[in-house]
């Protein structure tokens, strides 16, 4: 589930997350979590000055700990604690997106046609014209330069992790400099580039979006008025909204 996930998140509207089923095509709602609730979270933002507080007078701490590797040389605890220090970052970027949007997501429930088509299509801006309207959509081009952008957060990172580890025999014995911090950020990069690809694709979404636009794609929702009815959505040629209901 953590991994090439069957449901993935599309956006928030109001108090609830929405997701999209590979599988059974339904777009799904379930409340959000306290991190993506603006009003919730204004009310955790409370403590944020007693952080600062606390890390202030945690500074002389944090200070120490990274002048031990400036101060002494590379040696194998550097390199142990260079690959704790991954893991943690890797782990803290990944469990906080992860408790951000997929929270409730085991409870999710198949939302209605309102909310599935709010989410599902790109609003129209009255001052539009036409023409802006039909270019609207993204081309082969933008996805494959917005990609390449993307791929370079993972490509450097694992370019670090790769330069440190196959050099580090050579580093043995000689003095730590500031390129210690440029090799411990690589664990960052790889926690974003594992949440961009796997937790919250953008180029997925805005993928699934245009296809749904285009009709080459039809959703599962409920209908406004009777949440027992199950409707088949999807858009004709001429744009119009076309509904279908199914027997569940």
């Amino acid at each position: 589930m953590f991994f090439r996930r069957r449901r993935f998140y599309l956006n928030q509207y109001y108090d609830k997350a929405i997701y999209f089923d590979r599988k059974t095509h339904e777009v799904l709602e379930a409340p959000k979590s306290k991190l993506l609730d603006t009003e919730k979270s204004s009310k955790m933002n409370r403590h944020i000055p007693l952080l600062v507080v606390f890390f202030i007078a945690s500074g002389s701490g944090i200070s120490s700990f990274f002048s031990l590797f400036l101060q002494g040389t590379y040696s194998m605890t550097t390199f142990w604690s260079v690959i704790l220090i991954w893991i943690a970052e890797f782990a803290f970027v990944t469990l906080l997106v992860e408790r951000a949007l997929y929270r409730n997501v085991n409870i999710a429930q198949v939302t209605t046609q309102t909310v599935c088509l709010t989410t599902m299509i790109y609003p129209d801006d009255e001052n539009q014209d036409e023409e802006e309207k039909t270019e609207k959509g993204f081309s082969k081009g933008a996805f494959l330069y917005f990609n390449a952008l993307l791929f370079t957060i993972p490509a450097v990172g694992f370019y670090y992790v790769y330069d440190f580890i196959s050099r580090f025999k050579d580093l043995l014995g000689q003095p730590i400099g500031g390129e210690i911090f440029k090799i411990i950020f690589a664990g960052l990069l790889l926690g974003i580039a594992f949440v961009g690809f796997n937790q919250n694709y953008i180029v997925r979404i805005l993928k699934l979006s245009q296809r749904f636009e285009e009709g080459e794609i039809s959703v599962i929702c409920r209908a406004d008025d009777n949440p027992d009815v199950y409707l088949e959505v999807s858009v004709g040629p001429d744009g119009a909204i076309l509904t279908k209901e199914l027997d569940k």
